[in-house]
């Protein structure tokens, strides 16, 4: 058996589309298709794993820099990790494996359980202490619920029927709220962002290091740019909070997702100014649910406050070469859905 890892400028296009077909739904082959280039910094971190000249694995990276108490670390995170079925259980992940080791000195991930148990085999710390956390505005119809059927399907609808009375009055809360500074900005400053972060960065968290650059690039330049809603609050001529929500429509039910929230993390005053007013918005537009992930445990009560009732696991895993790093992932860490590939497409 022969094998090699090329990237995905290495073979052609419909020859990588063929392989995904099976594997990932469209909306995330279309997307991967038109826009992998720019979700992976380019075609070089898109990576297939060849078996005697026929595809059997695809993964990719999304290189990122990190910070913890103003180091910036170069790192990746992994993503999509897939092995054809016809030549799973032959140890090919090993090679993508050993391939990330020797490129990055930090990988990062989130990790489906199965991925997990496999990371924690090859000496990754794992951890499985963050949350989704999710408020549903409407939740009889939300795509989870609406596409479940059987006995199971009768408990969630029943849940989500109980949920009602608690959403609706979250909803004429959020049509009737009047911020106090936040406000929205049609086109912010990324230099002014990145000053918001710089002042506010948490001691001992790991979190993304958000530059101007960073924001031009994962914000700004997006091919969803129009579906973005930008978000500051506090004083007029220097904000300490902002936040980023994406709205989205998905087989005609629309719901928001809050890419990224950062700002004085004391304030939280602020912090639910700008969240409040997101919600908001997107009772406004009309979405059946607003989805973040904030893996802070101290703002859970605040969000919980706020409607974010219906909580899932949010898988982290990290590697690092050097052992005082590899430790240190232990840390606080200051994930959001802008954050590797959570913002999924579609």
């Amino acid at each position: 058996m022969q094998t090699e890892i090329v990237t995905a400028a290495d073979v052609p296009p419909g020859e990588l589309d063929a392989f995904l077909e099976p594997l990932y739904p469209q909306a995330k082959r279309d997307f991967l298709r038109h826009h992998g280039s720019w979700w992976h910094g380019g075609a070089e971190n898109r990576w297939l794993l060849r078996v005697d000249g026929v595809i059997a694995g695809y993964c990719a990276v999304i290189p990122a820099r990190v910070a913890l108490d103003g180091k910036k670390f170069p790192a990746l995170w992994w993503v999509d990790l897939v092995i054809a079925p016809a030549y799973r259980s032959r140890g090919l992940q090993r090679l993508f494996d050993e391939k990330i080791r020797a490129v990055a000195d930090l990988k990062l991930g989130f990790p489906n359980a199965l991925a997990a148990a496999i990371h924690r085999k090859h000496g990754w710390v794992v951890r499985e202490d963050f949350r989704v956390l999710l408020c549903p505005l409407q939740p009889g119809r939300l795509r989870s619920v609406r596409a479940l059927g059987g006995p199971a399907g009768l408990l969630v609808k029943a849940a989500a029927l109980g949920l009602s009375p608690l959403a609706w009055l979250g909803r004429r809360a959020a049509i009737g709220y009047r911020s106090h500074t936040a406000r929205l900005v049609p086109d912010p400053d990324p230099e002014m962002l990145s000053r918001i972060y710089a002042r506010h960065a948490p001691p001992g968290t790991w979190t993304t290091h958000r530059s101007a650059d960073y924001f031009r690039w994962r914000f700004l330049e997006a091919p969803y740019r129009h579906e973005l809603r930008f978000f500051l609050a506090g004083p007029q001529e220097q904000p300490c909070q902002y936040l980023v929500a994406r709205h989205l429509e998905v087989e005609g039910t629309r719901g928001v997702r809050i890419l990224d929230a950062f700002g004085d993390f004391e304030d939280r005053g602020t912090r639910r100014d700008v969240v409040g007013l997101c919600l908001k918005t997107a009772v406004d537009w009309g979405a059946v649910q607003v989805t973040l992930m904030d893996t802070l445990p101290d703002h859970n009560r605040l969000y919980t406050g706020m409607g974010f009732v219906i909580r899932a696991t949010a898988r982290f895993c990290g590697h690092a070469v050097d052992a005082g790093t590899m430790a240190r992932l232990k840390n606080p860490v200051y994930w959001t859905l802008a954050d590797s590939d959570n913002d999924s497409p579609g």
